[in-house]
Formats: C-alpha cells, structure tokens, sequence
C-alpha cells in the first residue's frame, strides 16, 4: 500500500512538472521581452541626440543645464519628489493597463519611453559635460535606474499578467488557461514595486548633491 501512494504521488509530480516549467519558462519570457524592450529604449535614447539639428541640440543642451541648476539648488525632499513623479505616472498606468484585456502594447510602449527617457539623459550629459557625467551618472542615476528600471519591469509583468487573465476570461474559449492573479494580490504586488520606485527615488536624492558636485554648471 505505501509503495502504491508512493508510485501515485511520484507521478502526480511527473504530471505536474510539465506545467509548473511552462508557467516558469512563460514567466522568465515576460521578463525578459520587456527588458530588451527597455535596453532598446535606452539605445534608442543615446543615439537620438545624433539626428538633431544645431538648433534643437542646443535647446535641449539648454533644457538640461537649466534642469541641473534647479537640480542643485533643491532639497532633498524636493528631489525625492521630482525623482518619483515621472515613475508615479508610469506605475499609475501600468496599474490600469492592467484592468485592460487589450493593453500590452500600450505596457511596450511605456517601458519604451522609459529606456529612451534614460537613454537620451545620459547621451546628452556625456556629450556637454565629458568625463565629469560620468560620476553623475554612476552615483546619482544608475543606482535608481538598478532599483526603479526592475521594479518597473516587474510592475510590467504583473500588468500584463492580469491584462491576460481579464482576456481569458471574456473569451470563454480560452478561460481555463489564465494564469494570472485576483485583483486583490495583483494591488498588492503593484503596492510592494512601488515602495522599491520610492526606495530608488529617496536613493537619488539622498546622493544627488554629492554627484551634482562633479559638473561644472555655471
């Protein structure tokens, strides 16, 4: 008796193991897709600069230097909030795309922008300011872009995860495949990747002042 449940949960296992890998392997691919989506976002970003004129190249030269002052002469509280509102925009629609059978494109799409956005930044800053971007750069941008570029694309998976499942179910054909979560566990894992966004932005700002002091602004 005990070898024959022995032999029945062993094949119980065997049975299930396709699946769980399936759901891992699909798991892994979402991640996976939405970063080079993202690092094609930022190759995209640093190569845009080159396809501007004069003009426009030095209008956005002139943004920037005037978005570095402000910048330096902030509180930390005041760069906490600058550093977190572009990232609160984008948490805001990712968490409705998700209430939306039809919206990975638009969840592409804004993980796109995102990687252009950090692309085009650190492009321009090297190209005005030379070496001394770079400390910038690596103390001040790239720890929130560690911390907030994976929390975001994780907010991107869950998105698309529930976007999935709402399709599923409205498509009775299709319903017994949904792999995604309830509306309650999906707020709540969007909630946890948006205290990693705040952590990043409180990071920023707690090192911006250091960094800044490494460009020559004036």
């Amino acid at each position: 008796m005990l070898g024959y449940r022995l032999l029945t949960v062993r094949r119980k296992r065997e049975e299930s193991h396709p699946k769980s890998l399936l759901v891992t392997i699909r798991l892994h691919a979402s991640i996976a897709s939405f970063s080079a989506v993202f690092l094609a976002g930022i190759l995209l970003g640093s190569i845009a600069p080159g396809f501007l004129d004069a003009n426009s190249r030095q209008g956005f030269n002139d943004i920037l230097q005037l978005f570095l002052r402000q910048r330096q002469l902030q509180t930390m509280a005041e760069t906490f909030f600058s550093a977190i509102s572009s990232n609160a925009v984008l948490w805001v629609i990712l968490l409705l795309c998700g209430f939306c059978a039809v919206s990975a494109p638009l969840i592409f799409l804004v993980i796109l922008i995102k990687g252009m956005g950090y692309g085009l930044f650190a492009s321009a800053l090297i190209s005005q300011y030379g070496a001394g971007a770079f400390v910038y750069l690596a103390c001040c941008v790239l720890p929130n872009l560690l911390i907030s570029g994976i929390a975001l694309l994780f907010c991107c998976q869950e998105s698309s995860r529930m976007s999935k499942s709402i399709w599923q179910m409205l498509h009775t054909s299709v319903r017994g495949t949904a792999q995604g979560d309830s509306a309650g566990e999906y707020a709540a894992k969007m909630i946890l990747y948006g205290v990693f966004l705040c952590l990043g932005a409180a990071l920023e700002a707690y090192l911006c002042p250091a960094s800044l002091a490494g460009l020559v602004l004036f």
